[in-house]
């Protein structure tokens, strides 16, 4: 293993692939050793853009950040396929083309030019990446499956009925929109399911809930986010293990346990063999 100050003095390319809580500690053993023609690649724009690591005037620094989970990029690599990716690039202005060239053949080599390579801006990347993360991918989702889980067992139906309808099935949608769309997905399914699309519309707050995403936003564009998250995280994190115990204890995981274990592969089984239904 080669150590970091010895890796910043010989890179032409230096990644900080590193968890963004080590970012800081990290760029204080590297940024004094490095080359003078050395660009800095980073895998998500929240330090550089939240000025948790500072751009040295000389330096350049270079943005790839692929659009899924490294395990979907990956997966998609070894089979010739991959997933679009966003790039950015600054740098001095006798050195910003080649920092964009940088950017470029980066993301074409793990894979994402098979699929879009979209010049972006560190800003945008770090506060669309975190504001999307928060209102509907982790965040909104999470709230939404919790409270009609939690709307349909107060109402006396059986947990894991409530798990299947508000939870397990939402992949079955979200793979009608990954493949087709909204408009699509809405010509896929039941006309009742696409009828419920509009009844949610007139009986959800959607304007408290936009009113919502816009505080989230302003909380993200500010950096007040992004602070608290690395106080939490110098200190051990205690507030997302909170969570994540609480979580962890509720009766809609241990329902979706038992729902989930419905789903995986069985043999075949002849109609005295099977389960019933309880």
């Amino acid at each position: 293993m080669v150590p970091l100050a010895e890796a910043a003095r010989v890179s032409h390319l230096l990644i900080l692939s590193v968890p963004e809580a080590a970012h800081a500690t990290v760029w204080e053993s590297v940024a004094p050793e490095l080359g003078t023609d050395a660009h800095v690649g980073f895998l998500h724009g929240a330090t550089p853009h939240f000025g948790v690591i500072k751009r040295p005037p000389a330096s350049s620094f270079v943005l790839v950040a692929p659009k899924g989970p490294g395990a979907t990029l990956r997966d998609r690599f070894v089979r010739g396929l991959g997933i679009p990716a966003l790039i950015a690039a600054e740098a001095p202005a006798d050195r910003l083309s080649d920092a964009w060239e940088v950017a470029r053949l980066w993301a074409t080599a793990i894979g994402c030019g098979r699929a879009g390579i979209i010049r972006s801006t560190f800003r945008d990347e770090a506060v669309a990446d975190i504001f999307g993360e928060q209102a509907i991918l982790c965040g909104g989702l999470v709230a939404l499956m919790r409270e009609s889980f939690e709307t349909l067992v107060e109402a006396g139906v059986a947990p894991e009925v409530a798990y299947i309808e508000c939870i397990q099935e939402l992949k079955q949608i979200g793979d009608l929109v990954y493949e087709r769309g909204i408009a699509g997905m809405r010509a896929a399914i039941s006309d009742t399911a696409e009828a419920g699309i509009e009844q949610a519309q007139r009986h959800l707050p959607v304007e408290a809930i936009r009113s919502g995403m816009e505080r989230l936003l302003v909380a993200v564009q500010s950096g007040e986010f992004f602070r608290e998250h690395l106080l939490d995280a110098a200190a051990g994190a205690p507030r997302l293990r909170e969570a994540r115990s609480a979580q962890a204890a509720s009766a809609m995981e241990s329902t979706g346990a038992a729902v989930r274990s419905m789903y995986l592969p069985r043999p075949m089984t002849t109609h005295a063999q099977e389960p019933a239904l309880s």
